[in-house]
């Protein structure tokens, strides 16, 4: 097999760039133990590893010093991104909203569904074949009432929904 010096120069050109991703570390920070939605980071929350470039994300990583809110479940060990985090908001409730959602809150007399905050529930309204609205999460419960973050593009359609006293909810396990 004959390889013209173009190609061997492309495959030097691949070596070399496969070389520089995996030669070295690159310090970052990882969660040192689960990190709820919600919670406010602290830096008995961070731990700095080394890892190959290669192995690093391309979004943002946290940076050292930053503070805020996690947006999101983030598991033990998980590293940790700028985007997964939000400045202060007015309450938890709000921190743990995921973007694009809106906190929906229905009286517990309304649902049969024992949730509770990181379940999943199926918004039905009956009559219909599908649900209006699937996989919400819980994210904050309380004698009175369960809040669950529902996509900002069915909210008119669940309160409306809701008031009617129409809406059906049925937990989902695990998948």
């Amino acid at each position: 097999m004959v390889l013209s010096v173009i190609q061997l120069e492309s495959l030097r050109s691949e070596a070399f760039e496969t070389q520089q991703r995996w030669h070295g570390t690159v310090s970052v920070p990882q969660a040192r133990s689960p990190i709820p939605a919600g919670a406010k980071l602290t830096g008995d929350d961070i731990e700095w590893t080394e890892l190959p470039p290669a192995a690093v994300p391309d979004e943002p990583l946290l940076l050292e010093g930053q503070t805020g809110y996690a947006t999101t479940d983030i598991s033990a060990g998980e590293i940790l991104l700028s985007s997964r985090f939000t400045e202060p908001a007015q309450s938890q409730v709000a921190r743990a909203l995921p973007e694009g959602t809106q906190a929906v809150a229905v009286p517990r007399s309304a649902t049969d569904a024992p949730a509770e905050r990181g379940d999943h529930l199926d918004l039905w309204v009956p009559g219909r074949s599908q649900p209006i609205a699937t996989r919400v999460t819980v994210i904050h419960t309380t004698e009175e009432a369960i809040t669950f973050a529902a996509p900002s593009s069915r909210v008119s359609e669940i309160s409306d929904a809701l008031f009617a006293g129409a809406l059906r909810f049925t937990l989902r396990g695990p998948e």
